[in-house]
């Protein structure tokens, strides 16, 4: 409907039958997310964003913006980014300067520090290596994650647990999943070396 605010946007289902009322400035269904009759819905409302499920608020309209990537919402307030599951249940409060999905993981920034956590909001990288360590360098290989840590190269499974470790070179900062041959190359300006997946030598 017309305001003299400008546009209101409402929703009704396939029925007919009233979803939301229409005093929304934008309502976007996510179509990736076919959940019988679940209509997961994105709401504006005066710069704010919010989570439906039909006409069940899942997140509160308090958010900047709200994105969605395999199974986790990334929300933004104040220049900041948290996580969020399918059922509105906070994963990782918004303090975070950076957030994304890879796989089964998310990956965080927060004061130049990096992080790794699963999508329970466990942190992946403090459960297996030592804590008084940080990782210097991370890739992504589907599910598989790999971790360098002073000077050794941790692969963690789809469950989120260190499976294989191996000792590098510290000048080696590089870590990249090749797909095309499916090795891992790490490397820097100064030498690489290949290993397979589980890392025996190639």
């Amino acid at each position: 409907i017309k305001t003299e605010d400008g546009y209101r946007y409402g929703y009704f289902d396939y029925n007919g039958g009233k979803v939301l009322e229409a005093e929304y400035n934008q309502i976007i269904r996510l179509s990736q997310m076919p959940k019988g009759n679940e209509a997961y819905l994105i709401t504006a409302k005066n710069g704010q964003y919010g989570i439906f499920v039909n006409n069940n608020k899942i997140i509160n309209t308090q958010y900047q913006s709200i994105s969605y990537d395999n199974g986790i919402f990334i929300v933004e307030r104040t220049g900041k980014y948290g996580a969020i599951n399918e059922k509105g249940m906070e994963i990782l409060k918004p303090e975070y300067s950076e957030m994304q999905i890879n796989g089964i993981y998310i990956y965080t920034t927060k004061d130049e520090e990096h992080q790794v956590f699963d999508k329970n909001g466990k942190s992946v990288y403090n459960r297996d290596v030592a804590p008084d360590a940080e990782p210097t360098a991370i890739a992504f290989g589907g599910n598989v994650l790999y971790i360098r840590a002073g000077s050794y190269l941790y692969r963690f499974s789809g469950d989120g647990r260190a499976v294989t470790s191996t000792r590098i070179s510290r000048d080696m900062l590089a870590i990249l999943p090749d797909s095309d041959s499916s090795l891992l190359v790490c490397g820097s300006a100064f030498a690489s070396r290949y290993y397979t997946r589980d890392f025996s030598d190639n």
